[in-house]
């Protein structure tokens, strides 16, 4: 109970520093590309201490990779089972994050992601589809690193589902390589968890917020691989191809098929 008090009141300390920031270089920066990536850089700072904080323990099972994700503007690609995906990978770099419209009308979450810059899709219409792809590809040519889960929402953990294909067409706009990252929750309290106990992390079934974050504040620690995996710059193949080769790639290493991981 007392290590969980302590996570929250120092977490607390973190966000309402970034938000207090965030507001301010909002009132002084009036260049749109320049305030992006000034509050992207700030939301990588505070992701990196609230992911020390929270006890998530950051396992780069590649690390010489990292120099990739850091040298070059990327459109990245993850799988998803909870909002501790972002703080992780935002830890490593500083990722404008694409999330749902329904997070933006969210009275709490919705007051964090706009303070952090995202960008929104709406996944119940497409009505407004173009708009997003082209909101995003121009991110990409600002060389702002924009991060999707392209499976659309958060799940078990048990396995990916498919990609959904629409945003990767911005990176055939742009020109900029899609760079497939997996996120693999491995132990809780050192302990080794297996594929079911993953749906003890995950976000899921409108479970309410406060809620997830008092299970997840109450670890000690959460051990968690990722690996970066190889770019995808073909983009004569089209969006289809991108999404089902990055889908394909993460799979290949979640599902532990893979030497990588």
């Amino acid at each position: 109970m007392a290590n969980r008090f302590r996570k929250v009141i120092i977490s607390s300390i973190w966000l309402i520093q970034f938000l207090m920031r965030s507001v301010f270089l909002r009132l002084m920066i009036h260049d749109r590309v320049l305030r992006a990536k000034v509050i992207s850089n700030s939301v990588h700072v505070t992701c990196k201490r609230l992911c020390n904080t929270m006890g998530l323990t950051i396992n780069i099972t590649n690390p010489e990779k990292l120099t990739i994700l850091k040298s070059n503007t990327h459109l990245i690609v993850s799988n998803h089972i909870s909002y501790t995906d972002i703080l992780i990978l935002a830890s490593l770099a500083p990722i404008t994050f694409v999330t749902s419209v329904e997070m933006k009308h969210n009275s709490i979450l919705g007051f964090i992601t706009r303070l952090s810059g995202c960008l929104y899709t709406e996944r119940r219409s497409t009505a407004g589809l173009h708009d997003e792809i082209e909101s995003v590809s121009n991110y990409l040519k600002d060389e702002i690193n924009v991060g999707i889960f392209p499976e659309g929402t958060s799940y078990d953990g048990k396995w990916l589902r498919p990609f959904h294909k629409s945003l990767f067409q911005s990176a055939v706009i742009s020109e900029t390589p899609v760079l497939p990252i997996c996120i693999k929750y491995t132990r809780i309290n050192s302990s080794l968890i297996d594929v079911e106990e993953r749906e003890k992390l995950a976000w899921i079934n409108h479970e309410p917020f406060n809620l997830h974050l008092k299970r997840i504040l109450s670890y000690s620690s959460i051990s968690v691989d990722v690996t970066i995996l190889d770019e995808l710059t073909d983009y004569s193949k089209g969006r289809k191809e991108l999404a089902e080769t990055a889908q394909s790639a993460i799979s290949l290493v979640y599902s532990d098929k893979s030497q990588d991981c």
